[in-house]
């Protein structure tokens, strides 16, 4: 193989998108092998079966495609000790096939690289080039699926805040009529919808309270072929009622109304504790979307407790749901953090983390890599609230998916890097620490982007703090971030890390908690269990600073080595 062929192959790795991959695949191969045509195929997991994933080259009728798949399958899949076949001659009867390659990730096959073309290249050393494409190819594919996966994933994380977020506007309005207005819009929007109505429980009858072209004449004539009202129906369900094709659908019976209805989506409007009506958006299925379908179900299940509110201040109740509401909020945020105990070998650990408004820019997180390895996160987002929370949804969906991969420490948290500086403007950034707990050895390894130094309370009571390695996540694209490795443990060693939001912590004489208090009562305690430390550390702040507001968000992790 050529330098220049190296260099072109070479491009591959280059690609950020699935789009702009396969472009890159077709560049490389005309440049390389004279070919623009190829076929990506991938494993079907329940059948076992190739199913076509990409493909370039010429459509072929079906009996050629069934035939190319079952050599494809004898060739290659069944047979696992073959990476590579290549033909004699291109044959049409499978598409003009003139090489396959297996495609693999960690070992495993998950699929084939075809090329075709209507003789065989002539060039010199063709099928080594061929082998290197695939090769390059094969990891190439895997990556672009997950990082546009974690795409997808902070994409609905943001909306969903968003949607909070007018939720909580909406809230701390008491008007009732401007409450529905308003959520009729922005369900609109939401789910790029022209037509709707919303329907409120009065003297326990739905009663359409705002008609954007849905009238309440037409939502009372609806039925279903047991002839009872639909929009009572769909009240009555827990999950929302979405009909694609009324024509087609045993649930409604639109046979006799004088408008065309050809889709509904009915969600019902509740809080915990009252069924207060129900949305309705008609004829959307052209323009339908899953994730804002998310989007706008977190709208009403959070806007709910707007019109709660509303209907209990016509009662001079108006506050008495607020909190309930802002506690949903809370919940959110709250079920992503894993549970606050975990125990593998010899290692202990016990978090605990509680943020100063409904939703706060603490993290941490414990993943375990069944008992050879306990990796430790803590993360600390600028400012505290939406924004904050916002940015460690960011970071955490992000962290989940390079996991994934399987990627070295400092790599992660380059790519992690310029994730935030993408995604966030220049104040919003985030400081996160990972420490990688090798159980079998008994070390330590970690990386720290600007997070305040974990303490580290060796046996023989010496307190080392943890230097950061780079500077917080986002601040500036393409930075570099080192790794402490191997850091022994001893039995009897203590590690304290969290939020500076925990030491900061201040009383009613503005005085600060500190962190020698923590080494303290850890020192103190450090023949008790990691829960016990952390609940005293816990109950010790709380004494300090009384009744005076906490203004940060507060994280506290405990690690014991047994």
């Amino acid at each position: 193989m050529t330098e220049e062929h190296i260099g072109i192959i070479n491009t591959i790795h280059s690609a950020s998108s699935s789009e702009e991959l396969f472009e890159t695949i077709q560049q490389v191969c005309h440049n390389c092998i004279s070919s623009d045509s190829f076929k990506i195929y991938f494993i079907d997991e329940e059948t076992e079966d190739l199913d076509l994933y990409y493909g370039n080259a010429d459509e072929t009728n079906e009996e050629c495609q069934q035939a190319l798949v079952s050599l494809l399958q004898e060739k290659l899949i069944q047979n696992d000790t073959a990476e590579c076949f290549i033909m004699d001659q291109p044959d049409s009867k499978v598409s003009n096939l003139v090489a396959a390659y297996q495609l693999q990730f960690q070992d495993t096959i998950y699929g084939c690289f075809t090329i075709h073309k209507d003789n065989i290249p002539t060039e010199n050393n063709w099928i080594n080039d061929f082998k290197s494409i695939a090769q390059a190819v094969s990891p190439e594919i895997i990556k672009i699926q997950l990082l546009e996966a974690a795409n997808s994933e902070a994409l609905l994380a943001q909306s969903k805040l968003h949607g909070m977020y007018n939720s909580l506007e909406l809230i701390k309005n008491s008007e009732l009529d401007t409450i529905l207005i308003k959520l009729m819009n922005l369900a609109l929007q939401t789910i790029k919808g022209q037509v709707g109505s919303i329907l409120i429980i009065e003297d326990e009858k739905l009663v359409t309270k705002t008609d954007m072209g849905f009238s309440d004449e037409i939502a009372q004539s609806i039925k279903n072929y047991q002839d009872e009202l639909f929009i009572q129906y769909a009240y009555s369900q827990v999950e929302p009622t979405h009909i694609t094709d009324t024509i087609e659908s045993d649930l409604i019976d639109v046979s006799n109304l004088p408008v065309n209805v050809t889709s509904i989506i009915s969600i019902p409007l509740r809080t915990q504790s009252h069924n207060l009506g129900l949305l309705n958006i008609i004829n959307n299925e052209e323009n339908f979307d899953e994730i804002n379908f998310e989007v706008l179900l977190s709208l009403c299940n959070l806007s709910s407790y707007a019109l709660e509110n509303a209907l209990l201040f016509k009662k001079n109740l108006a506050n008495a749901k607020l909190k309930e509401s802002m506690d949903i909020a809370q919940s959110i945020q709250s079920s992503l953090l894993p549970k606050p105990e975990l125990t593998i070998k010899n290692i202990e650990v016990f978090g605990w983390s509680q943020a100063c408004d409904e939703t706060g820019g603490d993290y941490y997180d414990l993943i375990p890599f069944e008992d050879k390895r306990l990796d430790v996160i803590v993360g600390d987002a600028t400012g505290h609230g939406i924004g904050a929370a916002l940015t460690m949804l960011i970071t955490r969906s992000s962290l989940r998916t390079l996991y994934q991969q399987k990627l070295p420490l400092d790599h992660m948290y380059e790519l992690l890097n310029n994730r935030l500086s993408d995604d966030t403007n220049d104040e919003k950034f985030m400081t996160l620490f990972t420490g990688c707990f090798d159980i079998e050895n008994n070390t330590l390894t970690y990386c720290s982007a600007g997070h305040d130094g974990p303490l580290f309370i060796r046996g023989d009571e010496e307190v080392q703090e943890l230097e950061a390695t780079g500077i917080p996540l986002g601040m500036m694209e393409d930075m570099e971030y080192e790794v402490v490795e191997n850091i022994p443990l001893k039995p009897g060693d203590l590690i304290l890390t969290g939020s500076d939001g925990t030491w900061e912590a201040m009383n009613n004489d503005k005085e600060e908690y500190g962190k020698q208090r923590m080494i303290d009562i850890a020192k103190e305690c450090r023949n008790e269990s990691a829960q016990k430390i952390n609940l005293k550390i816990q109950a010790s702040i709380k004494e300090f600073i009384s009744d005076y507001k906490i203004r940060d968000d507060m994280t506290l992790i405990v690690i014991k080595v047994n």
